[in-house]
């Protein structure tokens, strides 16, 4: 508060900025301003539209200063309903804004005229086309007319330089209203008295009209056309009628020819005396006349055909807007009332739910956690089957016994939940933070905030606490089992030949199946399948393929422990049937480390280098050194030296510099930094052979016709039907959609079309929109210029490049970085969710190193006897420590290298495509240091666990 800040804004024009006439002076306009106050979100400072998180940038001035300074006193152009829309709803208002809406509101009037009719004008010089025909249709004799100012008209080596010609509405000929009448022919003119003599032509002399209109990119293209004169007119009457020229820049209100600035370039010294002469005498009247037909075919834009509407007969200016009022919807003129509160919701609602994403991808650390509870609760009831067999022996009920030890682990598994709640409560204002962050660095202003309900963190805990009951209820039903007798003898737990045969049989069968509905899934729903599809269909199949290779795992081991045919005479022998004797326990650890090294690959696939590559032209910076964005639309075309030249940007002789200009229609974003779900995302103009070589494509829509390339964007759908492009982040994510669907749209006249997406590039600096060809955007969309452009030139020019844009467009709001950073920033945010997954994973691998400790130590325990007697029949410690050390490395190392065999599989859609940078190296480190500090563990634990004496042990053999 108390600073100065410059505001500049673009300065409201009565054309298009891409009409010709529009004069290019004073673009903006800036004001020196003080800050009375700085609003935080609970004084409205926040206050936006759009349903983004991104805190909008606002400066709040009163609106009739504003108004004034920009000459638009009383007008508006956005209106709030609050209470009265709540009551009425959107279709309402709408149909009562037809009722109510009026000529000024569609920046129309209607002005009486020397011979008592009437004109329909408009500040913008051209009349919209819907309000064109309803205007022509308000009665039989209105009169449509389009008034163009011509650079010359020439016959033989004789020129006029600088006049306006009219065309109209053939009318009746010797009514006296009209001069062009209906028998006229679209190839005949009328010229004035003054004009035939200029040019010493009558009637049957050819003259040629030598005009300017508006090319591609604002382009001025001299083009030109040949009449026959049909009569020369006095000038009186309409002839000499001076409000035929409507109010052109630069044109209007002007007293001297010199002083013209009419948008277009003037050669002022080509004006003669007589030209001033007939200036001063006659202003804007015409000096010659065609048809509507004809002058409609060389000047008609697409913001108008017509620049005024005659009403002859003795009709009023009610009867006029009345007319137009019951013809037009103010929709079509974009005057229509959004929902946006409605829009908002809807992107809530359609957003991916971070709590679906989190439980879908860390499906294995879930089961991995319940692995080990069910791993810790059976060793502590084994070792109290004495205990339990005394209870059963003293006539307790086996229900009773079972409810007494669920009870005990439900109490733990009760703290266990709530534990578990703070410490989710923890990490997820930790990731909210780090997103924060991230944002930040990016330049985004985010507004994220941590909101923790009570319903969230109860179902959690509720959920948390019941799975881990079902795997603690499951342990104490095995033991129940078993008899007192065979409790009370240290007999319990053992599974006689015939049923483990059957458990192994049980094993085979379920691998057999996952394993051949992940071949079944490869061979139909997988095969064509690309991007996103193939990516989830792949992640399935390797789920299916771990959980399926446990199954199998489990019917190996029960076949090794009970295969006694062979002499076992090394110790690897007596290492895999120590590990096959208790099964359950060694899935238990392969399951835990293949689940954790599954979800670190799985997840850590993704993660993108933005700079890797990033010169490459089908890299996702499509090869251009720099990225800009403007706040106001910069009208010129730079990609042309004298678009350059009229916008003051001075390359000093900088060679191959390529701009490409991007027109842009805003929208939602649908980048990564919209955690909504993008209802209608930005509309973003291009030139496609700007693009052709450039990114790289990951689908197309099907068809014969599909042009190659960037050329997809001329694709015909038919009637209404835009083909766009997007990126892989935009389309498949921020939108929630794939190639050939559908997005609905509204252009400036209100009138409904569809966007069609037609093809997916990797994910790129474009990421936050739709790419539509230039064209399509222009014929439905007022493009004023663009606000969105890529730089291609030498690196070593980049700096300099940089620095010039920056300068040169200061006035347009023009920020402009390395694309490089600019996709580094996308990257960035998307690292940062798989960060946060990988640490889930990361936490599996814990969950799966303590479970190896658990059964080494259990493990040892269970087998002292066994390995005192070894000892004692002449075993040295050191053999017996090497035996029990290969035992459980080999759990680990299978365990390992079976999480990385089925992740590879889940993620070879992005080890085969060329469009992603898959981190094998860091990858590959992650799996070799987890297998390093896993072995280091094991043999610290086998050697702890074997020091000392081990003859006591033999007394219970």
């Amino acid at each position: 508060s108390g600073d100065d800040v410059i505001l500049r804004i673009p300065k409201p024009t009565m054309m298009p900025r891409d009409v010709a006439f529009t004069p290019e002076a004073e673009l903006s306009m800036a004001f020196r301003l003080e800050v009375s106050q700085v609003l935080d979100a609970g004084d409205f400072g926040f206050f936006g539209l759009e349903a983004v998180q991104k805190a909008p940038l606002n400066a709040y001035l009163p609106r009739e200063w504003l108004a004034e300074q920009l000459n638009r006193s009383g007008q508006a152009n956005l209106a709030l309903l609050g209470e009265l829309y709540s009551s009425i709803g959107a279709n309402n208002a709408n149909a009562r804004m037809r009722d109510i809406w009026r000529l000024p509101d569609a920046e129309l009037e209607l002005v009486e005229i020397s011979d008592a009719g009437l004109e329909l004008r408009s500040s913008r010089v051209f009349i919209d086309q819907v309000l064109a025909e309803a205007a022509m249709k308000t009665d039989e004799h209105s009169v449509g007319i389009l008034t163009y100012f011509v650079n010359s008209l020439q016959a033989g080596d004789r020129s006029t330089p600088y006049s306006t010609v009219t065309a109209m509405t053939p009318t009746a000929d010797g009514d006296g209203k009209g001069i062009v009448d209906t028998q006229m022919g679209d190839k005949e003119i009328v010229i004035n008295e003054w004009l035939a003599a200029d040019l010493g032509i009558g009637e049957g002399d050819k003259v040629e009209l030598v005009y300017y209109v508006v090319d591609v990119d604002r382009r001025l293209v001299e083009d030109s056309r040949r009449f026959e004169v049909r009569k020369v007119v006095p000038i009186e009457g309409l002839a000499a009628d001076k409000g035929l020229m409507p109010e052109f820049p630069g044109l209007a209100g002007v007293d001297n020819c010199r002083d013209w600035a009419p948008g277009i370039p003037v050669d002022l010294g080509k004006i003669r005396e007589v030209d001033e002469q007939y200036w001063d005498d006659y202003r804007g009247a015409p000096k010659a006349f065609v048809t509507l037909a004809a002058g409609q075919e060389m000047w008609a834009n697409p913001y108008g055909e017509l620049t005024a509407v005659r009403f002859w007969p003795e009709i009023t200016q009610e009867t006029v807007a009345e007319s137009l009022r019951s013809r037009v919807n103010p929709g079509e003129f974009g005057l229509v009332f959004r929902d946006v509160r409605e829009h908002g919701l809807a992107a809530r609602d359609q957003a991916m739910g971070f709590g679906q994403l989190f439980v879908g991808f860390n499906m294995f650390l879930i089961t991995a956690a319940l692995i080990l509870v069910g791993l810790v609760f059976v060793f502590a009831v084994e070792s109290r089957t004495g205990q339990i067999g005394m209870l059963k022996a003293i006539g307790w009920p086996g229900s009773s016994v079972k409810k007494l030890y669920a009870l005990e682990g439900g109490l733990l598994a009760l703290a266990g939940a709530a534990l578990g709640a703070l410490a989710g409560l923890g990490y997820a204002r930790l990731m909210v933070w780090r997103l924060s962050q991230v944002f930040g660095q990016a330049g985004e202003h985010m507004i994220i905030d941590f909101d923790a309900g009570w319903t969230t963190i109860l179902a959690g805990g509720a959920g948390t606490f019941l799975m881990s009951m079902g795997v603690v209820w499951w342990a104490v039903r095995r033991k129940m089992k078993d008899s007192a007798r065979e409790l009370l003898g240290g007999e319990a737990g053992r599974i006689s030949i015939k049923e483990r045969a059957k458990s192994g049989r049980t094993g085979l069968l379920a691998g057999a199946i996952c394993l051949a509905v992940a071949l079944i899934l490869l061979l139909t729903i997988g095969r064509g399948k690309t991007g996103a599809e193939a990516a989830a269909v792949f992640f399935g199949v390797g789920s299916l393929l771990l959980i399926g290779g446990l199954g199998l795992f489990h019917a190996l081991l029960g076949n090794l422990a009970f295969n006694g045919k062979k002499t076992m005479t090394h110790l690897s022998g007596f290492a895999l049937r120590g590990a096959a004797r208790r099964s359950g326990r060694t899935l238990a650890v392969i399951a835990l480390l293949s689940a954790g090294v599954f979800v670190v690959i799985a997840v850590g696939a993704n993660r993108q280098d933005a700079l890797a590559d990033a010169h490459r032209m089908d890299s996702g910076t499509g090869g251009f050194a720099l990225f800009g964005r403007s706040a106001i639309s910069v009208p010129y075309d730079l990609s042309t030296p004298e678009g350059r030249e009229s916008a003051g940007l001075d390359l000093g002789g900088l060679q191959d510099v390529k701009i490409t200009p991007i027109r842009v229609r805003e929208g939602d974003d649908a980048s990564c930094f919209n955690l909504n779900r993008a209802q209608q995302p930005r509309l973003l103009g291009v030139e496609h052979s700007a693009f052709e070589g450039r990114f790289r494509f990951l689908e197309r829509v099907e068809g014969r016709d599909s042009a190659p390339g960037w050329g997809i964007l001329e694709k015909d759908f038919g009637e209404g039907v835009v083909p766009a492009v997007g990126d892989a982040a935009t389309v498949r994510w921020a939108l929630g959609k794939s190639v050939g669907d559908d997005i609905g749209y509204t252009d400036r006249r209100g009138r409904n079309f569809t966007v069609r997406i037609a093809g997916i590039i990797n994910d790129s600096v474009m990421q936050g929109g739709l790419i539509i060809s230039d064209h399509n955007f222009r014929e439905r969309f007022e493009a004023e210029g663009a606000r969105m452009f890529l730089v291609d030139g030498e690196d070593r020019h980049v700096e300099q490049l940089r620095r010039r844009f920056a300068e040169s467009l200061r006035d347009y709001g023009l920020e402009i970085f390395p694309a490089g950073e600019r996709l580094a920033e996308f990257a960035a945010v998307e690292n940062t969710y798989i960060s946060m997954f990988q640490i889930l994973g990361g936490l599996g691998l814990i969950l799966g190193s303590i479970g190896l400790g658990l059964v080494v130590l259990r493990n040892i325990l269970d087998r002292r006897g066994e390995l005192a007697m070894l000892q004692a029949v002449g075993y040295k410690k050191r053999l017996l420590k090497k035996m029990v050390f290969y035992e459980h490395a080999g759990m680990m190392l299978v365990g390992l290298l079976f999480g990385v065999l089925v992740a590879c599989v889940a993620v070879s859609p992005q080890l085969l495509s060329p469009a992603m940078e898959v981190p094998l190296f860091s990858l590959f480190f992650i799996v070799c240091a987890i297998a390093g500090s896993g072995l280091v563990w094991i043999w610290l634990a086998v050697s702890l666990s074997l020091h000392g004496d081990f003859y006591d042990y033999l007394r219970n053999e």
